[in-house]
């Protein structure tokens, strides 16, 4: 099952995980858009500062519930070592890093992770 982080969250929206959700498909699209563009912005650095600080809240309750999910995913043939959420977090503290093609995969990795846990509780 093969699902955009914006359907996920469309389908858990009224779930108490709709506020980590919400803000996790608004920071994936600004590094996607950072990345397309190859520059970011001021705008786009307030921003990604208050994605930031709102995710890495919200984040802390649901860390256990996500991990072993991560913890399933392979990426080029390898498992994750470390949590891809945090770890797409770290990377956009630097702007070089925010659009980086390993921060992609970071976000890759977690909406993986996101369809995993879907799969799992939809049963399928």
């Amino acid at each position: 099952m093969s699902l955009s982080t914006r359907t996920i969250f469309l389908k858990m929206k009224d779930s108490p995980m709709g506020t980590f959700l919400a803000n996790w498909v608004m920071f994936e699209e600004l590094l996607v858009s950072i990345h397309a563009s190859g520059r970011i912005e001021a705008d786009d650095l307030d921003l990604l500062g208050s994605l930031r600080y709102a995710i890495d809240y919200h984040y802390q309750q649901w860390a256990d519930l996500l991990r072993p999910y991560w913890m399933q995913v392979i990426i080029a043939g390898r498992s994750l070592r470390q949590d891809p959420f945090l770890s797409a977090l770290e990377k956009a503290i630097k702007p070089d890093e925010a659009s980086s093609y390993a921060s992609m995969e970071e976000l890759g990795a977690a909406r993986k992770t996101l369809n995993l846990m879907l799969s799992d509780q939809a049963g399928v």
